[in-house]
């Protein structure tokens, strides 16, 4: 059941939208990589990479970012366990003011709901998932049913036999 949406073509077209390469090194020596994006006419969302070696440490972190109109209107630190072992970003999509972000950290799949005011729901899933209408559907720890998740503002509903 899993669904790994292929970013490949929403991140060209967020790079294309915010008129930058998919990744660069910034003055400050920070590479940056898009590993994620949504756009919905003037409105953009990505999943933005920073890292920096610095000795034998790693300064990772990732950012959902979102222009309206060409105009920043939100920076959202992703909250993941630890930013050195990645964040894959399986879906990312404007759902009226919010931006849907499903994603896999070291530990755990993440579905969260971030607004443009930077409210943020977020629920732990399972690593089988899909998304259905407007419905995130994945495994549940209950043998024999699955869970599911309402967009955009991720009310629980009553989980169905497989």
């Amino acid at each position: 059941m899993t669904e790994r949406g292929d970013q490949g073509a929403a991140i060209a077209a967020a790079c294309a939208r915010l008129g930058r390469p998919k990744a660069w090194t910034a003055e400050d020596g920070y590479e940056h990589a898009i590993v994620g994006g949504a756009v919905d006419g003037p409105r953009v969302a990505w999943v933005e990479r920073r890292s920096k070696i610095d000795g034998s440490w790693e300064d990772v972190d990732y950012f959902l970012r979102a222009t309206v109109d060409g105009v920043q209107v939100l920076e959202w630190v992703v909250d993941t366990y630890n930013p050195f072992f990645g964040c894959d970003v399986g879906y990312l999509h404007w759902w009226s003011d919010r931006i849907v972000l499903v994603y896999r950290e070291k530990h755990r799949a993440i579905l969260c709901a971030v607004t443009l005011a930077g409210q943020v729901e977020m629920r732990e899933i399972d690593d089988d998932w899909r998304m259905v209408d407007d419905r995130v559907v994945f495994a549940s720890e209950a043998r024999g049913l699955v869970e599911r998740a309402r967009l955009p503002d991720l009310p629980m509903l009553v989980p169905l036999p497989q």
